[in-house]
């Protein structure tokens, strides 16, 4: 069903298109390093919780392009552009209301979660959450643009689009972090402005490629339970998976706040490298949602298998090269974060090199691979394990492991995420090498 020059003009753009994405996030906690460690803790609490939020809207938008591809795949075109409408519709409404939740509770929440760290970090973390709320409904509505491009193959222009995104970021956080000084609020507010300039781009480039599941016209839009349905029966189990594994993660970010502040610098520092690390293998994700859900509503079940594997082996060989750069050249990195001390840069260090070795075997397997699974329309089976292994290993782990051997620190937490690791590769493994996931389809 697909050449291998389609599958590459599919899978290269995805790749840079979500580096490109993970860096909107990254350069502001890089660009206020300069501003010192609370500066870095207090945007790094934030982005903890934006990844919380951020993977309900992934998981929604998620569901709509299975649901699109599978339509397309079946040749059911108009069912698929209404499918395309209801998707902007809840993204549009969910965003929406979880914006304005974090903005009326976001203080609440900030002291609730992380009571432990300095009150100075906990007011820069206050500052940059304003625009990250604000921001929220943007990035619901960008990431369902962004699955409807996914979903007819137009993944350039997304990239491109990213591209511009992240250009106009790093313009927005000089000018207002350094050149009028406001500080975490700049980075905050050069991330919204820039992400919101993205939506509007890439949806008028959606409306411009002329595909006929394109939405029409707002006039003509309508709501169709429907449709709507098999969108959540997607990506509800989905955004609870990626809600509860977030969830576990703010526990687990509890622990690193117990640390002190130059464990929270470390781990913010090691985190925004090693989730740039892990955006080909979610690029090579996003690209088997389009794959394996056409081939499913084409009842094509060799080739979605196929291709999994192939694709599987592809995230191993990219993600593979850059473990090993990041492994050998971590102390390099360091010398983005002036304003860390260098026992915070010596701990990044040894975060990063541990990271980088599990990382090397195991990552494709528990996260790229459960695309392939969704995609076919096994969603119940991914979510009970994710939601398994993140409370019994990188939970239940982090504590345990705090309290047995103390004199370890941050190095806990890490270890107990890469048990989380083993075991989901290992169990993914298994599924995959069953029948059980290509007898699943949405449609």
């Amino acid at each position: 069903m697909f050449t291998k020059r389609q599958l590459a003009r599919l899978i290269v753009p995805l790749i840079l298109e979500q580096m490109l994405m993970g860096t909107v996030g990254a350069f502001d906690v890089v660009m206020v390093g300069v501003l010192g460690e609370t500066a870095v803790s207090g945007v790094s609490l934030v982005t903890s919780i934006d990844q919380l939020v951020l993977s309900a809207f992934s998981a929604l938008a998620a569901g709509g392009a299975i649901v699109c591809s599978q339509y397309l795949g079946s040749r059911q075109l108009a069912q698929g552009r209404l499918c395309a409408v209801q998707l902007l519709c809840v993204a549009g409404a969910f965003g929406g209301a979880v914006g304005l939740l974090c903005l009326a509770g976001g203080g609440p929440l900030l002291r609730l979660l992380y009571g432990g760290a300095e009150q100075a970090v906990l007011q820069q973390a206050r500052r940059y959450f304003v625009f990250a709320a604000l921001s929220y409904p943007v990035i619901a509505l960008f990431n369902a643009v962004s699955a409807l491009m996914r979903s007819i193959e137009r993944t350039k222009t997304a990239m491109y689009v990213s591209f511009g995104m992240n250009g106009a970021n790093l313009l927005l956080n000089a000018l207002l972090i350094y050149g009028l000084s406001w500080g975490v609020a700049g980075a905050g507010a050069a991330s919204f402005l820039s992400r919101l300039g993205g939506l509007f781009v890439l949806y008028a480039m959606l409306i411009k490629s002329g595909h006929p599941i394109c939405p029409p016209a707002f006039s003509a839009w309508r709501i169709e339970a429907a449709s709507i349905r098999k969108i959540l029966q997607v990506g509800v189990p989905a955004g609870v998976e990626g809600a509860v594994f977030h969830v576990g993660k703010l526990l687990v970010q509890s622990v690193v706040t117990a640390c002190g502040t130059a464990a929270i610098a470390a781990n913010a520092v090691a985190l925004t490298l090693t989730e740039f690390l892990h955006t080909p293998g979610a690029g090579i994700g996003l690209a088997l949602i389009t794959v394996v859900g056409q081939c499913i509503g084409a009842n094509e079940k060799a080739q979605a298998r196929r291709y999994t594997r192939n694709l599987i082996a592809l995230a191993y060989a990219v993600m593979g090269v850059l473990d090993i750069l990041v492994f050998f050249f971590a102390p390099l990195y360091m010398a983005l974060y002036p304003g860390i001390e260098a026992q915070t840069a010596a701990l990044a260090v040894s975060v990063l090199r541990w990271h980088s070795v599990v990382c090397f075997f195991f990552w494709p397997m528990g996260f790229t691979m459960v695309s392939a699974l969704r995609a076919a329309g096994d969603v119940k089976f991914p979510m009970v394990v994710s939601i398994a292994s993140m409370w019994v290993f990188r939970v239940g782990c982090s504590y345990l492991l705090m309290a047995l051997c103390p004199q370890w620190g941050l190095l806990n937490v890490w270890f107990a995420m890469f048990l989380d690791w083993v075991f989901r590769a290992l169990v993914y493994w298994l599924r995959y090498r069953s029948d059980i996931w290509l007898n699943k389809r949405v449609i």
